[in-house]
């Protein structure tokens, strides 16, 4: 009897060893470049040939988020975009053109390079979350904010928030019922 005791005990303990040692390991600590990695993979890059900056920025949000977005989050969003400089895209510059100059205005780089402008503001992230703002000025002038989540995989983009959409300018742009697709895919994407 104490040997079907032990025994049963012992292969409690063998299975919850088990299931332990199953478990993923913890996420990394999370950083702000593999945030911005995964976001210019996902959204950056897929919009073809674009200028791209970045500069901090609230998103014209005034401090407040009008989403289903944990507030937490947003306030790490908030407070990541106080500092004076962008995020450094730098090491993208094979990639995209990218501009070192977050003072620099959006609508004279458009014209400077005639491309649309992608200006990327800082991310602000906690553990398994993040939120970055992605204002485009192009055809047509809008900003979202982007929301990553992570697994053991990495960042992946979990959705798109409009922020702001800039007013048609144009009578002939307001009569248009339909959209123009605001960039055009790159002949590999077609």
């Amino acid at each position: 009897m104490k040997f079907r005791i032990a025994a049963g005990a012992a292969l409690v303990l063998v299975f919850a060893g088990g299931i332990y040692l199953m478990r993923p390991p913890p996420l990394d600590p999370p950083r702000e470049a593999g945030v911005m990695a995964s976001l210019f993979a996902a959204v950056v890059l897929p919009m073809g040939d674009v200028v791209v900056i970045s500069r901090p920025s609230d998103c014209r949000s005034g401090g407040v988020m009008k989403e289903a977005v944990p507030v937490a989050l947003f306030e790490q969003f908030l407070a990541a975009n106080r500092h004076d400089e962008g995020f450094d895209f730098s090491p993208y510059s094979d990639r995209v053109r990218f501009v070192d100059d977050p003072d620099a205005s959006p609508w004279n780089l458009r014209t400077e390079f005639s491309a649309p402008v992608i200006s990327i503001s800082r991310a602000g992230y906690r553990s398994e979350d993040a939120l970055v703002c992605v204002e485009v000025f192009a055809s047509e002038e809008r900003a979202f904010y982007v929301l990553l989540d992570r697994d053991h995989e990495g960042w992946r983009t979990a959705g798109e928030m409009t922020a702001w959409r800039a007013p048609k300018s144009d009578a002939r742009d307001a009569e248009s019922t339909e959209e123009e697709p605001l960039f055009v895919p790159r002949p590999s994407q077609t």
